[in-house]
């Protein structure tokens, strides 16, 4: 409810019969506040009901048709504050992007690490995960490429080590398991470990909600490309759906392989008797 105008007198009213209503300041005007949300409804992240079930929706598209050249505006300024509150204070995962990100640090060695990977034709995205002791998930690098040559993006992956497992999001790929596995292939003739797990989108999505829910998942600041498909709420992103392969296979995370020393030399005795006497 907007504290503005006859707002607060509204909102003292509707107090006796509806709990948890907050007073919002609004900032700019409608245009403002309408351009502000107008990509997360552009990238299809908005959901409407069925006119069957909702006979408001219809009315409500018309007057977005029709904004701000329509006669009336007020359900679109309604909806563009409810979308900027749910942007700011958890979008679509219900989890503010603040309580998620930190600092980068140098990963530990014996930390467990993991990449998860998608490949579409128009591009090529992996994510790196790290699990500290206590099962928390850090995502700590990211690559993005709108060209899907498996051998540039193979090298720029195994860049970050190419002892790290990777795990493939096979929903991303269209065909069969075999032909999804195909495509794996290419990519492990180029020196990358890379497994393709079965398709499980929804069970991927719901932990990925689980470790938010439970403060089991931090974000580098860096991530950029990760972050800002967070913070529209976009599960359809090529970065998202690296995140939901690495969660869902963590056990094919693994920590980064100790340097074997040497074999010494065998001593051998040394005497009269030694065939090497000094």
């Amino acid at each position: 409810m907007e504290d503005k105008a006859n707002g607060p007198a509204v909102i003292q009213e509707l107090r006796h019969d509806v709990a948890g209503l907050i007073e919002v300041t609004p900032e700019g005007g409608k245009h403002a506040r309408a351009h502000a949300v107008s990509p997360v409804v552009e990238s299809g992240n908005v959901y409407l009901p069925h006119p069957d079930y909702a006979p408001w929706v219809e009315t409500l598209i018309e007057e977005m048709a029709a904004f701000p050249n329509g006669r009336h505006d007020d359900q679109v300024d309604a909806m563009t504050q409810a979308l900027k509150r749910l942007r700011e204070y958890g979008g679509v995962f219900g989890v503010p992007e603040s309580q998620i990100v930190v600092n980068p640090f140098p990963i530990p060695e014996d930390w467990p690490q993991g990449f998860g990977m998608a490949i579409q034709p128009g591009g090529v995205a992996a994510l790196w995960g790290a699990l500290d002791p206590s099962g928390t998930l850090y995502l700590f690098a990211e690559h993005q490429s709108s060209h899907a040559e498996p051998g540039a993006n193979a090298l720029a992956i195994k860049q970050l080590g190419a002892w790290i497992p990777g795990v493939l999001h096979s929903a991303s790929l269209p065909g069969s398991m075999a032909a999804r596995d195909s495509i794996a292939q290419i990519y492990r003739k180029q020196g990358l470990t890379l497994y393709t797990p079965k398709p499980a989108e929804e069970a991927a999505v719901y932990q990925l909600w689980q470790l938010l829910a439970a403060h089991k998942i931090r974000v580098f600041a860096s991530l950029a490309g990760f972050l800002a498909a967070y913070r529209i709420g976009d599960e359809e992103a090529l970065l998202l759906r690296c995140c939901q392969a690495l969660i869902l296979e963590q056990a094919c995370m693994k920590k980064k392989p100790v340097p074997q020393p040497r074999e010494s030399w065998l001593e051998l005795p040394r005497g009269e008797h030694s065939w090497m006497a000094l």
